[in-house]
């Protein structure tokens, strides 16, 4: 992979774009030396994958071989659909995936498109290198759900015994590890 010098973070349903370890993120890729940090704004209400896909779209441009794309929850598997339907595209550097999951969410049925719409081979060429957070103590996506998002698409796996669902109320407002993994 070259020198990665642009970002995409796509957040967690629920969240803006100044939550929880998002900004931190963006501060510390800025002093790794990343030129172009964007991020997508989430929209409200029910999640609906054409939505959300559009609201990735609006960021998703500059997209090759030196980016580094960043999700958390139902925004990492927001990312994954987007780069799998992005038939332009022929390498990403890397994608970090944070609480993602490869099954439907029975507490959110329309999260089933989103999973749908991966396609974890397309995602093995295109990404040069994946790599996936899991908290074993996640209380809103099941870790093996995430273990599962990781296998489906060869992701290395960093396991945190406590890190709930890698929010800002679990004492995840600084990006730490996540940004280690952008350089």
């Amino acid at each position: 992979m070259t020198q990665p010098t642009h970002a995409l973070i796509v957040p967690a349903l629920h969240s803006g774009v100044d939550d929880h370890w998002y900004p931190d993120l963006r501060k510390r890729l800025a002093a790794q030396g990343f030129t172009d940090v964007r991020t997508s704004a989430p929209p409200s209400g029910e999640p609906e994958l054409a939505d959300w896909l559009a609201s990735v779209d609006e960021v998703g441009d500059g997209l090759g071989e030196n980016s580094v794309v960043f999700g958390h929850s139902l925004g990492a598997v927001a990312a994954l659909a987007y780069l799998s339907a992005r038939t332009d595209l022929s390498r990403i550097g890397r994608f970090i995936g944070v609480a993602g999951f490869a099954v439907p969410l029975p507490r959110l049925p329309t999260t089933k498109a989103f999973v749908e719409a991966v396609d974890a081979g397309r995602i093995r060429t295109l990404v040069a290198d994946r790599q996936v957070l899991l908290a074993e103590d996640d209380y809103a996506v099941a870790p093996e759900l995430t273990e599962q998002a990781a296998a489906d698409i060869d992701a290395t796996v960093h396991r945190f015994t406590r890190a709930g669902h890698f929010l800002a109320q679990d004492g995840w407002d600084r990006a730490g590890l996540i940004a280690d993994l952008a350089g």
